[in-house]
């Protein structure tokens, strides 16, 4: 396994995976970008090409190519190495000795249902008819794999038990239920099926929508009583708040065009991927999640929300803008007119679709435009908006985005910028109150001393030397023996507690040295100064105890002698830094 490893590394540059990801921006010997894995408005996300590694000095996350693709894209290590292996053009070799993916059976039973369905659904030209009728080209019916659950109790089933496929797994996955006899018959009847995939287009679940039929029905008594729509359970494979319909063939386009448009529905995703709009991804029977939002933010800060012109429409994606907000996403609404999904919408005019989603507006001015359409009185108006509008403002980041946006706010609803940012005091909003993460840091401002910042950067040189040998422009081993020679036995602990943080100092030594001719000095200025640190506090302890009461005066006479002596040596000390500065 090692070496194909290896094999992957050498065909694989860390910043041609990461890259294909983020968009990467040079620093020095380094490439920087906003971190995918947390909210940050300043890029502390770095790549080392020469290292073949990453580290996020945000939140503290690091690694290598493979660690990069199992988080981003949520998979284990053997998934990650497969997608590796497959770019890198390197063959994998299974032997008994190798470990299997423990979710393959699994797997092999949604892709096999899938094609089921897909078969199904050339054979049934009613459901067909249905799809054709909905604007839908056989092209797109293809390509998103849109199959048919036949109207029968246990055709599916049956199909997968005689392929040697075990009823458990079968349940497990979501694909059966079980009835009050205690026999297990198909979940999904009669019903056009949506597969759901996860990122990397394995099928993880289905929808399936209700198909209303002439025949008449052998499973569903009465559609009336039926939900229109039908999902497929929370599975081992399917995490309803971790994956968006259509993510896996969006996600090339999201980063391409720097923005992800959102609608609700299969359909509507859809239509609009037929309709050139690739960026485009749903939700998938469940509301949307801040995990959703962060698979979004992985590829792009900009988000495009496909509303319903009528009030439900709004009121529903409340929680969804106020997420995204939080996140310091840029949120804008593509107003879907006469009261039509966007799949109807785009079967109607495809290229109306494109300009509502050209034309789209920041939310906080189509909340602004919404509330001013339905409210004629001047007093309510105001209320409404103090209400509904201006917890928004308070929730974006940027000072010159909420100012404009306050100006904005004051011109339409005739009131003076001043009032307007009162109104926002009074309501006792603060950014704090916001459920968003901010920034971690390695660690607290109250327990960080100035002596552990100078250990962090000489370790962090040294760790970053002896991972270039080559390159290697300082003695790595005259340094440890300095620094062994100030701590002695705790020298190895002192390392030992900084090494989970490794990258980190290694990253930030490169940023700020990489190229420079002035290492060994900066090596002499630190020693300097982390002796001085030493002295400084053995100094305070020295004088305290001349302080104390009952001392002896020999005593006194050798605690002065000793704070002479250090005293005289931070003199020098203080001399020679300033040399080297």
């Amino acid at each position: 396994m090692s070496s194909v490893v290896e094999q992957i590394k050498a065909r694989l540059g860390v910043q041609d995976v990461v890259g294909s990801y983020l968009k990467l921006d040079g620093a020095g010997a380094n490439l920087k970008a906003k971190c995918p894995f947390h909210a940050e408005n300043t890029a502390s996300f770095f790549v080392s090409p020469a290292r073949g590694s990453y580290y996020c000095f945000g939140c503290n996350k690091g690694g290598d190519i493979f660690s990069f693709v199992q988080d981003i894209e949520g998979v284990d290590f053997r998934q990650a190495l497969t997608l590796l292996a497959d770019r890198a053009g390197v063959i994998l070799v299974t032997g008994p000795e190798q470990h299997t993916d423990p979710h393959k059976i699994l797997r092999e039973i949604m892709e096999t249902t899938t094609l089921f369905y897909q078969q199904e659904l050339k054979e049934d030209n009613e459901p067909m008819d249905y799809l054709l009728k909905r604007g839908l080209q056989k092209e797109t019916i293809n390509n998103f794999r849109i199959g048919y659950a036949p109207d029968s109790w246990k055709k599916c089933l049956d199909y997968l038990l005689a392929r040697g496929y075990q009823n458990r797994d079968i349940d497990s996955v979501g694909l059966s239920a079980v009835g009050k006899s205690g026999s297990s018959y198909d979940r999904f009847r009669q019903r056009i099926m949506f597969p759901i995939a996860d990122s990397i287009g394995h099928v993880v679940a289905f929808t399936g929508r209700i198909l209303e039929t002439n025949r008449e029905s052998v499973t569903v008594r009465d559609i009336s009583t039926q939900g229109k729509y039908v999902n497929s359970p929370q599975t081992v494979l399917y995490n309803k708040s971790g994956v968006l319909y259509a993510y896996d063939k969006a996600k090339v386009s999201i980063r391409k065009e720097n923005v992800c448009i959102l609608v609700e529905g299969q359909m509507d995703a859809i239509m609009s991927h037929q309709a050139g709009l690739t960026n485009t991804v749903a939700v998938s029977g469940t509301a949307l999640t801040n995990d959703h939002l962060m698979l979004v933010k992985r590829l792009t800060n900009n988000l495009i929300l496909a509303f319903d012109a009528d009030t439900a429409g709004v009121a529903s994606s409340r929680r969804a803008v106020e997420m995204a907000l939080d996140l310091d996403m840029d949120v804008r609404v593509a107003v879907v007119t006469d009261g039509k999904d966007p799949a109807d919408s785009i079967k109607e005019n495809p290229e109306a679709w494109k300009q509502s989603v050209k034309n789209s507006i920041h939310v906080i001015e189509y909340y602004l435009q919404v509330i001013r359409e339905k409210t004629k009185d001047l007093r309510e108006l105001r209320k409404r908006v103090e209400h509904e509008v201006l917890p928004l403002v308070v929730r974006l980041r940027s000072h010159i985005d909420q100012a404009h946006f306050i100006a904005l706010i004051a011109d339409r609803i005739d009131l003076k910028e001043d009032v307007i940012r009162e109104s926002i005091r009074s309501m006792g909003l603060h950014k704090s109150d916001m459920s968003y993460k901010t920034d971690t840091t390695y660690i607290t401002k109250a327990t960080r001393t100035r002596e552990d910042a100078i250990i962090e950067k000489i370790l962090g040189i040294v760790f970053w030397q002896e991972s270039e040998p080559a390159k290697a422009t300082i003695d790595t081993g005259t340094v440890r023996k300095l620094f062994a020679d100030i701590f002695g036995e705790q020298a190895a602990g002192r390392e030992q507690a900084l090494i989970n943080n490794r990258e980190r100092f290694m990253f930030e030594a490169e940023a700020q040295f990489a190229g420079s001719a002035e290492i060994s000095k900066e090596i002499d200025r630190l020693f300097a100064s982390l002796e001085t640190e030493i002295l400084k506090k053995k100094f305070y302890i020295c004088m305290s105890d001349l302080k104390k009461s009952g001392i002896s005066e020999a005593e006194t006479k050798t605690l002065l002698e000793e704070c002479q002596k250090m005293g005289s040596r931070l003199e020098v000390l203080k001399k020679f830094e300033s040399k080297l500065i």
